[in-house]
Order: structure tokens, then sequence, then C-alpha cells
């Protein structure tokens, strides 16, 4: 997972990308939803019950990365987030056209990423494939006008997105 720091017994903090969305009713007849979310090395589920999801399913939708806060635990086909805090982090996309896909490029990405390590996730969208991929939080970047400018000098202006 990007980031699965637990703080206390069984809480859990993730960046993900939310890559499924299933919405289901209960008996009460109020919607809820299973999350796959996952990143570059890991995919996990998160639930949302009604009371969380009818706050935040504006959120918890496909293709959207998230800053998720819950309880996790333990169920019969695995581990998952019982979600209780949804928010949107501050993200970095990098979108690598044709011409920046060498290794040679991607290696000076790396070394970009690591000299002004941060808080802030990294999404690489690999224009040919049409392909997102969510770095591992050692390639989380800080980002402020000097990783910004040297991401943009290396990929082309209008290749590098903070939001």
């Amino acid at each position: 997972m990007y980031e699965w720091e637990i703080e206390k017994a069984n809480v859990g903090k993730v960046i993900a990308y939310v890559e499924e969305v299933t919405k289901k009713r209960t008996k009460k007849g109020e919607e809820m939803a299973f999350v796959t979310i996952c990143d570059d090395s890991d995919e996990w589920y998160a639930i949302a019950f009604p009371t969380i999801y009818s706050r935040f399913h504006s959120l918890l939708q496909q293709g959207s990365v998230l800053y998720m806060e819950g309880k996790i635990e333990q169920r019969p086909n695995g581990w998952y987030l019982i979600v209780q805090q949804v928010r949107k982090p501050v993200c970095v996309y990098v979108k690598i056209d044709e011409q920046h896909a060498s290794p040679s490029v991607l290696k000076q990405l790396k070394d970009v990423l690591t000299a002004h390590r941060g808080y802030a996730p990294v999404i690489l969208y690999y224009e040919k494939e049409r392909k997102k991929v969510q770095l591992s939080h050692e390639y989380a970047v800080s980002p402020n006008d000097e990783s910004i400018r040297q991401l943009t000098a290396l990929l082309g202006d209008g290749n590098v997105v903070v939001r």
C-alpha cells in the first residue's frame, strides 16, 4: 500500500488509487460501498458503511486518489479498512509521453523525486499505454517551486500538475 500507517491498535491511514467502487444496499435500504484500493505494489479493500458513504460518496469514485482513515479489520477474505474519514490529498501528476519514456529520462525522474522527498504521492501517466501508476511512498515528493521546476524542465511544459 502506498502508505499504510498503523497509529494505534487497528487504526490505519492510507493514500491510494480507487480501482473499483461497488455499491450495495443494506437491509434498511441505505447505500454503502465496497472499494478496491491499490498502488503499484498491492491491492486492499475498504468498506464505507451508510453513514460514511452518504458523507463521502462524491469522493469515492473510480479513478480517484484518496487519503482514507479508518479501522483495520480482518475478515474471512482478508484485511479491510473500515472507512471513517476521506479526503483528497495533494498529488503530483506526471505525464510520461513517448519522447520522455526512455530509461535515462526515467532515471533522472527518479533522481529528482528522491532529491525532493516529501509527502505528496506521485502518479505517473504513461501516455502511450494510457496507464496510471501510483509510485510507492519512497518517491513521494515535496511539491515546492523548485521540485516542480525541475520536473517540468525534465518532462516538458504541461506534463507536471499538482492537484
